[in-house]
């Protein structure tokens, strides 16, 4: 079935859904996608063609296993800002994981670089000015490791701190952003330069401080909301008949 609300969950019966298609398509199929963004395809015949034989495939799977299908689905009543902090500490995991691509690849890596951890890059996959250098700056391996330091932290907060939802996701994008500005300093790939800067550095700069900026507003200034306020739970006081102790039964506290 597929489905414009997310099915109530219904015992004996299963679902499937489809992740991971951008991956799928890029190094399976070999089609680019700028920026990750899979709407260009729209316009290759070729690519649409694929793309209908990869939902033809999860579909007969479902069908074959007897599971539902579900794909781009929405549940009533799931509010989206808590859902965005749980998301905050996955998103980290996957992009750290994504980096390793990278390595194999032989792609966005740094400066050349003597230090011991320097990569060693074929000379085919350096860029034009790079041919003499040998070892370089494995800024993916810096990525992936602030990454994962950056999921201990968010779980961490999460823990020690009371956060109005999604202010977890607001300190993610900033901790991203701290991090990618540097790792942008580092990286030889082309890329377009203003004033000096990669955009992608100028894009960390924006995005940081309006990701700070809604954190510091959403949490220590704004007034909650009625919607943000936890509901007071009703006291239940048990009916039925009081029971009477006679006067002089009642032993003293000792």
């Amino acid at each position: 079935m597929v489905a414009a609300v997310f099915p109530d969950r219904q015992a004996g019966l299963n679902y499937l859904t489809e992740g991971g298609q951008e991956t799928e398509i890029m190094y399976k199929y070999g089609f680019d996608l700028p920026h990750f963004a899979m709407f260009p395809l729209l316009d290759d015949p070729r690519a649409m063609s694929e793309l209908r034989g990869m939902y033809s495939r999860y579909l007969d799977t479902a069908a074959c296993h007897s599971f539902g299908v579900v794909i781009g689905a929405k549940r009533k009543g799931i509010k989206l800002l808590p859902v965005l902090d749980a998301m905050a500490p996955g998103v980290l995991v996957a992009q750290a994981l994504g980096r390793w691509g990278n390595w194999f690849n032989q792609e966005l890596f740094g400066k050349p670089t003597d230090l011991p951890w320097g990569l060693e890059i074929d000379p085919q996959h350096r860029p034009a000015g790079y041919f003499l250098h040998d070892t370089f700056h494995p800024t993916f391996l810096y990525e992936l490791t602030y990454d994962l330091i950056g999921v201990a932290i968010l779980l961490w907060v999460d823990r020690r701190f009371k956060i109005r939802r999604p202010g977890l996701f607001a300190l993610y994008v900033s901790y991203y952003c701290f991090g990618r500005f540097f790792e942008e300093l580092l990286r030889v790939d082309p890329a377009h330069h203003y004033l000096g800067l990669r955009l992608n550095a100028w894009v960390s700069i924006v995005v940081f401080f309006l990701s700070t900026a809604f954190f510091i507003w959403w949490q220590f200034i704004r007034t909650p909301s009625s919607g943000d306020r936890p509901r007071a739970t009703r006291t239940i006081v048990p009916t039925g008949p009081a029971m009477s102790v006679p006067k002089g039964r009642v032993r003293s506290g000792r």
